[in-house]
């Protein structure tokens, strides 16, 4: 009778427990979620300290700046010292420039980037809570911008850096911030131009490195070619003048051989028709008087015209493209 009475209640221990294994389990992911919300909360808090501070100190924006600068620099595989300078003075007149980077061109070339990261007046641009307000706030940081690039335009970078393109690259550190200023002034761009200064953001400074890199790429290639082609050049020259000692030589082996054939010539008509006259006469020694044969062969003489011809080259790709083509006859 007790049994069923001994069952439930096992089965209601087995529960309790279960739901206690069960409960630790939750309580053990919640801790995890609460930590990992906890460290999300800090690093927030962080980055948004970080901005507060970018935001808010004209130092920071800069070091900022040119901290995008240099991370754009390298991934664009450019070396630092080799391919560009950052923080390069330059003097001329008892005036001194120092942009941000000197970037290096093929050909012997430079051009100056300064970085700027007007965000102050950006802050406000994020704080408008309706269009109006945003409207107005791109207004007013585009004529921040437009005060940077008058502020490059006064430097003259390309009079101080030389060869250089009349133009200095004004990097603003955002692509988001470069917009937001371009459409608070739709003359804003063609101001820059007017001013000798190329706006660019993060995406199209890289690509406008990519282009550099690409072109040094180009530069070696063809200084490679040219190298090669001297050497081509040397070693025809000293080829020729081998030859030119070949020929000199056959020269004279040639000579050699006539004059020998001369000696052998006279041998036999003069000195050995006396020997075979004494012979006859009685006057021989127990030695034999072996005869000499003449040369016939000659040593030949290099012939340019008898060289073999090598085949055309092919035609390179820019070579190919400027061939003119024959007109079709109407």
């Amino acid at each position: 009778r007790l049994r069923p009475l001994s069952d439930a209640l096992l089965q209601y221990r087995e529960q309790v427990e279960k739901m206690n294994v069960d409960r630790a389990t939750s309580f053990e992911s919640l801790s995890k979620t609460t930590s990992r919300l906890m460290e999300l909360q800090d690093r927030s808090i962080s980055e948004t300290e970080r901005l507060n501070r970018i935001l808010g100190r004209e130092k920071d924006r800069g070091s900022w700046g040119e901290n995008q600068l240099e991370n754009i620099f390298r991934l664009s595989g450019m070396e630092p010292y080799i391919d560009y300078m950052t923080q390069l003075t330059v003097s001329q007149d008892a005036k001194n420039v120092r942009p941000d980077a000197v970037v290096r061109l093929p050909g012997r070339g430079n051009f100056a980037i300064d970085s700027k990261a007007p965000l102050a007046d950006y802050d406000t641009y994020l704080a408008a809570e309706t269009p109006e307000q945003q409207a107005e706030a791109a207004k007013v940081f585009a004529a921040t911008v437009k005060r940077h690039i008058q502020q490059l335009t006064s430097k003259s970078y390309y009079d101080y850096i030389k060869p250089s393109p009349d133009f200095v690259a004004c990097f603003i550190p955002s692509d988001n911030v470069l917009s937001t200023a371009l459409s608070g002034d739709q003359d804003l761009w063609n101001f820059a131009v007017r001013s000798k200064v190329l706006l660019c953001g993060p995406s199209s400074l890289m690509g406008m490195l990519w282009s550099v890199a690409y072109g040094w790429r180009q530069s070696q290639l063809q200084e490679n070619a040219q190298e090669i082609m001297d050497l081509s050049e040397t070693l025809h020259q000293r080829i020729s003048v081998a030859y030119g000692h070949f020929h000199e030589l056959s020269r004279s082996l040639g000579t050699t051989v006539k004059s020998y054939n001369k000696l052998v010539d006279s041998m036999e008509s003069r000195l050995l028709v006396t020997i075979r006259t004494m012979e006859t006469k009685g006057v021989k020694s127990k030695a034999d008087i072996k005869e000499v044969d003449a040369l016939v062969e000659l040593p030949h003489d290099p012939n340019p015209d008898k060289w073999p011809v090598a085949p055309a080259l092919p035609l390179t790709t820019l070579e190919a493209e400027i061939v003119e083509l024959p007109r079709e006859t109407e």
